[in-house]
């Protein structure tokens, strides 16, 4: 009995120890498999970092940071960080508030006076919270038939495009909507404020007092960086090279490892950069009617699995990025990715799932929608008879977003409006609904404002049952330009559609179908055409999703 019982606690012991070395090992084998797809020697892949309380960091890395050579990622590779750049923007801007060399509050136009008056100032509080209105270049150079990545751009010709628009997308301080050209200009005002470029007051006030060794950015796509992995995006069943040939740096382009991400994250947490630089960081705007944007400065915040969450994610050409920290709970997350089919969110949070909430169902980012507890729901989901109201046939339908034409499909199912995918739209009172965590609120049958949380709002109209006759397509035929984008449009019928061939490129077509009268779209983008009192088609306005009302004119007209 006594040697059943000391081979009974000796194996207790072994087994506690490798519950403790399993324990240990947990978040590099969920990481080894969660990144699975991505860890062999013909695909690029991904660094990983965690840090955690009283634990050293842990550092990860997969797949291959140069498919030609065969050189792997390591978790000392360079990559690029995407939008992940923005808070390090913000931080140069809120620092020369610090030293009184500057005011959130001041107009842009004060630094860069070469910027029209648009009535209404723009304040840098509004360039880095992406309330200022500023169309986004990159949606604006795109229109001219020039994608971001197709043709090498500097600072001056970016900020030419930004100062060249006679419009916004909406009046500053109104609304919510990311635009990369506020973080261009915000380079700009750290130049011409602190007489050195964003490059050189980041490397002295940040990166050197910090430690981020192994920290620049991209403004020059020409220099050699050691240790740099290539990005990739898909190509058939393989990849192909897709780097940022450019030299516009503030809204992305910065170069890091995810260690000296872990780096930075721990100096926010430690408020190492000076009095209320990180709570400045993360201060949401309030925008009208009291709607409170999740984007700060630079960051995001919002809940994950209970738990607060400052992050942002991050993709530019074939990069993908993700920086996050749970302040509460004392973890920080870096992803840095060469692989354009990665999902940086998705997989950081996954990750942060691992060590936040072990026995959670799923992350909140992929789990079943939201339920606003406001209205009753039956045990199947679907909307308790007692709340649903009758007349909701009037609001099914197809409507189109009115920037993108992306279509939202509203079908009666069971006396519910439901999303195809069966989310339910719950009433909440006469014309809007709740659903997920957001609302849809009518102004009669045919138009919805689409509100998901987070500051942003989408307007839908109703895609018109009737399409255009031959004939009237044909009105629209002849030559549009903008003087705003540098840019013609040869518009004539195709079938159905109307193609939109780009004058001196006549490869780049956008076939858009109608939606409504006068009003066509496909591919992200939404024209509407104008007419004078005699019905004549004078021009067109063109829409995307950060690019609102840029009128081109038709040829002909006065």
């Amino acid at each position: 009995m006594k040697k059943c019982g000391v081979l009974f606690l000796l194996a207790a012991r072994l087994a506690a120890a490798d519950a403790a070395d399993a324990a240990t090992q947990t978040p590099a084998a969920f990481a080894g498999n969660l990144f699975a797809k991505w860890s062999g020697a013909a695909t690029p892949g991904c660094a990983l970092a965690i840090s955690r309380p009283d634990q050293p960091a842990l550092k990860l890395a997969y797949g291959q940071a140069d498919l030609e050579h065969g050189t792997p990622n390591t978790p000392d590779t360079v990559f690029e960080a995407g939008s992940v750049s923005k808070q390090f923007t913000a931080a140069a801007v809120l620092l020369l508030a610090q030293d009184g060399k500057l005011a959130l509050s001041d107009d842009v136009r004060k630094y860069l006076p070469e910027l029209p008056d648009y009535g209404k100032p723009i304040t840098l509080d509004h360039l880095l919270t992406h309330t200022s209105g500023l169309r986004d270049w990159g949606s604006i150079v795109e229109m001219e038939g020039w994608p971001r990545g197709t043709r090498s751009v500097s600072m001056e010709q970016a900020l030419t495009v930004i100062a060249r628009q006679r419009g916004l997308n909406f009046p500053p301080g109104e609304r919510y909507s990311y635009s990369n050209s506020g973080y261009v200009l915000a380079a700009f005002v750290v130049q011409r404020v602190s007489g050195k470029t964003l490059a050189e007051f980041t490397r002295e006030r940040i990166f050197q007092p910090l430690g981020m060794t192994r920290t620049q950015w991209r403004d020059n796509f020409r220099r050699v960086v050691p240790g740099r992995a290539v990005a990739y995006s898909t190509a058939g069943k393989g990849y192909e090279q897709d780097m940022p040939f450019e030299d516009v740096y503030g809204h992305g382009g910065l170069l890091t490892t995810v260690g000296d991400l872990l780096i930075w994250n721990e100096a926010l947490t430690a408020n190492a950069l000076g009095k209320g630089i990180s709570a400045q960081l993360e201060r949401r705007p309030v925008l009208p009617e009291g709607r409170i944007s999740n984007y700060g400065h630079g960051l995001i915040s919002q809940s994950y699995l209970g738990a607060a969450e400052v992050s942002h994610d991050g993709a530019t050409a074939g990069y993908r990025t993700w920086l996050g920290r749970y302040p509460e709970r004392r973890l920080s997350i870096a992803l840095l990715c060469n692989a354009g089919d990665v999902n940086p969110g998705r997989l950081a949070r996954a990750v942060a799932q691992e060590l936040l909430a072990p026995s959670a169902a799923a992350p909140a980012a992929l789990a079943a929608p939201v339920v606003p507890a406001a209205v009753p729901v039956a045990a199947s989901g679907a909307v308790a008879p007692a709340a649903a109201s009758s007349g909701l046939g009037v609001y099914a339908g197809t409507f189109y977003n009115e920037l993108t034409a992306n279509p939202v499909i509203l079908a009666l199912r069971d006396g519910v409006l439901v999303l195809p995918n069966g989310t339910p739209l719950r009433p909440l009172q006469e014309g809007t609904f709740a659903v997920n965590a957001g609302t849809f609120a009518f102004s009669g049958p045919d138009r919805f404002v689409a509100n998901p949380g987070g500051g942003e709002v989408m307007s839908f109209r109703r895609v018109a049952a009737e399409a255009p006759s031959s004939a009237a397509l044909s009105a629209y035929t002849g030559r549009y330009g903008s003087d705003e984008a540098l840019a013609s449009y040869d518009i004539a019928p195709d079938g159905d559609k109307l193609a939109f061939r780009l004058s001196g490129k006549p490869e780049s077509v956008l076939r858009l179908k109608p939606l409504a009268p006068d009003v066509f779209g496909a591919d992200g983008v939404v024209v509407r055409f104008e007419r004078d009192g005699g019905g004549r088609i004078t021009g067109a306005v063109a829409s995307t999703n950060r690019l609102y009302g840029m009128h081109f004119k038709k040829a002909g007209q006065p």
